[in-house]
């Protein structure tokens, strides 16, 4: 039916967290187009690496007063409209460490831990750690994670040792990196001894 009406690929996403998904794209002949979603993932209690920080940058912790600075940056990080992100980062934004929240899955969300990274006075990074309820108690999820082009090999050690630091009662830590922040590459997530996967991507075939 499509065919008939002039299209002429058909495009889709899977991956194997969305459960049949990646196999059903597999069975009908779709064949791998761009990745969307990276993750990477660790221990906390057996992260051995060495973490170089660059003394040029500061942290904050997030603060209600901060929120449109931080939509203006992800705003002009993204390229999206900024009343589109406002409406997009709000309802993490509200939340104050140790309050939850539900998605759109009707998951329960738990705030760990939300900071910026400032260089010269602007923002150059912000992460958000959440609980999320279908990984289970003890995993903390870097989500909202932001950061400037080309800041990644700076920034990550000092993203790593805040999550060391605040969330030592959790005891797996797993990055989501993406459409909406920087996609991080698989090199360097294995730099720091983390596990790789490639959560979601673009699959299609042609009609």
């Amino acid at each position: 039916a499509l065919k008939l009406k002039g299209f002429k690929i058909l495009v889709t996403r899977a991956g194997p967290y969305w459960e049949d998904s990646l196999e059903l794209a597999k069975l009908y002949d779709f064949q791998f187009k761009k990745d969307i979603v990276h993750a990477g993932h660790f221990q906390i209690n057996s992260f051995n690496q060495e973490l170089s920080i660059d003394e040029n940058y500061t942290l904050k912790n997030y603060a209600p007063e901060l929120f449109y600075d931080v939509a203006k940056f992800v705003a002009d990080r993204i390229n999206q409209p900024l009343d589109q992100v406002v409406n997009w980062i709000k309802p993490l934004s509200s939340l104050t460490v140790g309050q939850t929240t539900k998605n759109p899955w009707d998951q329960i969300l738990k705030l760990v831990d939300s900071f910026l990274i400032y260089e010269n006075e602007n923002i150059v990074g912000r992460v958000v750690l959440m609980n999320i309820e279908s990984f289970g108690p003890k995993s903390v999820n870097v989500l909202g994670f932001t950061l400037c082009d080309n800041k990644e090999e700076n920034l990550i050690p000092i993203i790593l040792k805040r999550i060391l630091v605040t969330c030592r009662e959790y005891e797996e830590v797993i990055f989501h990196t993406g459409p909406w922040g920087i996609q991080l590459p698989k090199e360097l997530f294995e730099k720091y001894g983390m596990g790789f996967d490639m959560k979601l991507a673009y699959y299609e075939k042609s009609l």
